[in-house]
């Protein structure tokens, strides 16, 4: 299994350069987007064939994650193809696209890969994804310090992590501690994703060597 980072910035990107929220997932012959923040489309062509694309997951319908799904539409249309989206339900014009609604009771066969789904806190309805394949990587999307989080978690190989805001953040989204928390608790490698454009949290993980923050364009080994 391959992680590819596409963006790992959040809300918007960083200045001259970085994207927002995505992520291409590889196993099997399988490849899956995790996200599709805005500048990610650019960065997923550069880094495979959209032809080879199998489908796109969406942690929650915030513009960061979801932006460059607009554009992708007209690359579908020139293609004459169609992908299909995960992700949970709400009202919204989203869902003009083919979209399948799941929730944390469903389980998706795709090709090699199972993927199963929990339940996040954010400020809107937000999902985990749990990749099951040659190895299992969790992408927790947005959210703040849940139990689901732990419940995610076992057994799995690495987790692509909403946790790099620093300590003293008020908001929506997990801080350092938590990551070290989490990687303590569980033993699981920690991607760190989800960055402020001001800040990122190289000093913090010195000691913590399961926890390394994401790099854009890097293809991580799971």
């Amino acid at each position: 299994m391959e992680l590819t980072v596409l963006g790992k910035y959040g809300p918007y990107p960083k200045a001259g350069t970085g994207a927002a929220s995505g992520y291409l997932v590889s196993d099997g012959g399988v490849n899956l987007a995790l996200d599709m923040g805005s500048g990610t489309l650019a960065r997923l062509q550069q880094m495979t064939d959209i032809s080879r694309l199998d489908g796109i997951f969406i942690s929650h319908l915030h513009y960061d994650h979801t932006s460059d799904l607009l554009p992708l539409r007209y690359l579908l249309e020139d293609l004459d193809r169609t992908l299909t989206v995960y992700t949970a339900y709400e009202d919204s014009e989203w869902f003009k696209l083919r979209v399948v609604n799941v929730d944390s009771s469903s389980v998706i066969r795709l090709g090699s890969l199972t993927l199963r789904f929990y339940d996040m806190l954010h400020t809107v309805p937000c999902l985990a994804v749990r990749i099951e394949g040659s190895k299992t990587l969790v992408y927790t999307g947005d959210t703040m310090y849940n139990d689901n989080i732990l419940a995610a978690l076992v057994g799995a190989d690495c987790a692509l992590a909403d946790c790099s805001k620093p300590d003293g953040f008020n908001g929506p989204h997990m801080t350092v501690s938590i990551a070290k928390k989490l990687n303590t608790e569980t033993g699981v490698r920690i991607i760190s994703t989800h960055l402020s454009p001001d800040y990122s949290p190289e000093e913090e993980y010195k000691e913590f060597p399961g926890i390394s923050v994401a790099e854009e364009l890097k293809t991580y080994k799971i």
